[in-house]
Formats: C-alpha cells, sequence, structure tokens
C-alpha cells in the first residue's frame, strides 16, 4: 500500500460515516443490500476500529475497510478511492502540512487591530508578535487544514501549505445540529452577520471561490438545514461580472439555498453595509 493511501486511510479512522453520506453510499450496521452488488440482506457495515469495516456474502473479497467499500462501489482502483476520501477529508499529500502547533505558540490573546479598524469587537483571539490576526482552517471532519493571517493593515494571506478547497473558519464551535447556516467570504464579514444573526451558525469561506465547496459540505453536514449565503457585493462599473454575487448564487442554487446581497450602488459586503 503506497504511502498515500495509507495517509489517507489513517485521516479517514473514525469518520466512515460522515465520508459515506458524502459520497452517498448506504452503510447500514444492519443486515441490508449492498451498495456494490445489491441484493436484499448479504451486506452489513460493523466499522471495527473506525476503519469503516463491512461484510458482504457475495462481493469477492467479501470484507474489507472502507476504502474497499468506496472502491466497489465506484469500481474504481484503490488509489482512486482514496482520492475520492481525500477530496472529502482535505488531504493533499503533495503538499508539506503547515507547522500550525509552531505557529499557535508564538501567538498571545489579544485584541485584533484590524478588527477594531472595522469598527467590531475583537474579543481573545491569537494575535502573532506583528500584531497579526492568526485564523485556523478546518474542514468538515474536524481537521485543521491551515490558517489565514491578517495583518493590521488588512492584508491577507494562507501560510504555506494551507489546503483551502472546502475548509472554513467557523466562528463558534459547530453545533451538533443547526436550523441555519449563514456563509460569508471574510472573517469580519461573519463577524457583523453574527451580530445580526446571533442564533446561526456563521462560517467564513475565506473568499467566494471557496463558498460553492463550503455550502456543499455543510449541505452534506446538515441536510436540512437552511443555507444562507451572504454575498460580497463586487459591483463595478467598468466590469458587468459581479464575482461576489455570481459565485454566491452558483453556491446557492447547488445547495437549494438563499443569497442576500447588500443593496448599494458601490462595491460593499455586509460588514461595510
Amino acid at each position: 500500500m503506497n504511502q498515500f493511501i495509507t495517509e489517507v486511510a489513517a485521516q479517514a479512522r473514525g469518520k466512515w460515516g460522515f465520508i459515506l453520506d458524502a459520497l452517498a453510499i448506504s452503510h447500514s450496521k444492519q443486515h441490508s443490500p449492498c451498495p456494490a452488488c445489491g441484493g436484499k440482506d448479504r451486506f452489513r457495515f460493523d466499522d471495527r476500529q473506525g476503519a469503516g469495516t463491512w461484510f458482504c456474502n457475495q462481493c469477492e473479497p467479501q470484507s474489507g475497510d472502507g476504502l474497499d467499500l468506496v472502491k466497489n462501489v465506484r469500481q474504481c482502483s484503490l488509489t482512486e478511492a482514496a482520492q475520492l476520501v481525500a477530496d472529502i477529508l482535505g488531504v493533499s499529500p503533495k503538499s508539506k502540512a503547515p507547522d500550525l502547533a509552531s505557529l499557535m505558540a508564538k501567538t498571545t490573546p489579544g485584541e485584533s487591530r484590524y478588527l477594531i479598524n472595522k469598527g467590531l469587537n475583537s474579543h481573545k483571539l491569537p494575535i502573532l508578535p506583528d500584531g497579526s490576526l492568526l485564523l485556523i482552517l478546518q474542514n468538515m471532519a474536524g481537521d485543521c487544514t491551515g490558517a489565514q493571517i491578517i495583518r493590521p493593515d488588512g492584508t491577507k494571506k494562507l501560510i504555506a501549505g494551507s489546503r483551502k478547497k472546502g475548509a472554513f473558519i467557523p466562528l463558534k464551535p459547530l453545533p451538533e445540529q443547526a436550523e441555519t447556516v449563514v456563509l460569508a467570504e471574510g472573517y469580519a464579514t461573519a463577524q457583523s452577520l453574527e451580530l445580526l444573526l446571533p442564533a446561526a451558525v456563521i462560517i467564513a469561506a475565506i473568499d467566494a471561490g471557496n463558498l460553492l465547496p463550503v455550502a456543499q459540505a455543510f449541505r452534506i453536514y446538515w441536510p436540512a438545514a437552511k443555507i444562507i449565503i451572504a454575498a460580497d457585493n463586487d459591483i463595478n462599473p467598468q466590469d458587468t461580472a459581479n464575482v461576489g454575487q455570481l459565485s454566491a448564487e452558483k453556491a446557492a442554487n447547488a445547495v437549494n439555498g438563499w443569497v442576500t446581497l447588500p443593496p448599494t450602488p458601490h462595491k460593499a459586503d455586509w460588514d461595510d453595509y
């Protein structure tokens, strides 16, 4: 087994329920039809030690782990199955994972000058020695996938090795269930929205291009939740393409969600409005 497959299997341990739901693969712990070969009650998913293990008295082989199940159902190679799972978990062995622990060790709890300048209460957030705000990215499996640094002047960057696609910055730990999820692009916008909608789950998706994969991840995680995309209004008299609005509409359409846009004749986000 190559290193990539081994790494994905390790990252997937204990998360197979979420992974298989994301791939639309049934996984009942009672005797049931096999998601790969059918039947009536030939299959059972027992997930021993969180490895996604299963048994089917018709498949060949008759048992395996979660990656084997994905391989059988999708009729692909083990490496291709591992890539499908890696995409869900945000695992990317081609890039070196950022050293978040050492970076966090350099921070002290404090107020962000960037947020204060935008009229927001900074609370106690991790601040680097140069005054920059450090925000940790996570995926739906709860794994840290990188970090965003926001300097006091508002300059933003992802640290090297960060895996952005489908990752996000939650303002609070995710609850077990949620009625309403609101996705914004930036962290400051997300903070402003939390003041307006304190009962909702507020998420910063980092940028417009990441709204779609983040929205899709939350739709899988909470199928019945109302998902609202709080778009940036990127209106530009010299350019007909409103990137913020178009990206939000694409994400909302994919998850049967809603879009809300600042009703301004100029470029603005909900923090500006």
